[in-house]
């Protein structure tokens, strides 16, 4: 913990910048507060930032010990894609009309047998 506090100290100055050992220890400076750790002047402030510190480092190695992801995973937005829909849409009207939408040659066979006649 005492290598990861030093680190983090060293890095929050420019914390995209920094080659960071681990990721915990990147989110826990993160959740502490890169201004935090630059500012913290008196000793109470600087007692105050690495509880904070050490809280979030253990929550993160408690995570990486058990495998979990260090970070919540987002949401992936679905978009609409008119070729999907096309394609969905198309094999839902050939299985209406009694066409297996994989079976190229019986398709073919089954419109030859139809009558178009209006």
């Amino acid at each position: 913990m005492a290598k990861a506090w030093l680190e983090a100290n060293d890095g929050a100055g420019s914390p995209s910048h920094h080659p960071w050992s681990h990721r915990a220890v990147y989110l826990a400076g993160r959740e502490t507060g890169w201004h935090e750790l630059r500012s913290a002047l008196t000793a109470q402030e600087q007692r105050d930032a690495k509880v904070r510190f050490a809280n979030a480092y253990q929550a993160l190695i408690i995570k990486a010990v058990n495998g979990e992801s260090l970070e919540p995973q987002k949401a992936i937005e679905r978009q609409f894609d008119p070729t999907i829909y096309s394609e969905q849409l198309q094999r839902k009207t050939m299985k209406e009309q009694g066409i297996d939408p994989l079976d190229g040659a019986g398709a073919r066979a089954k419109l030859k047998g139809m009558s178009f006649d209006g």
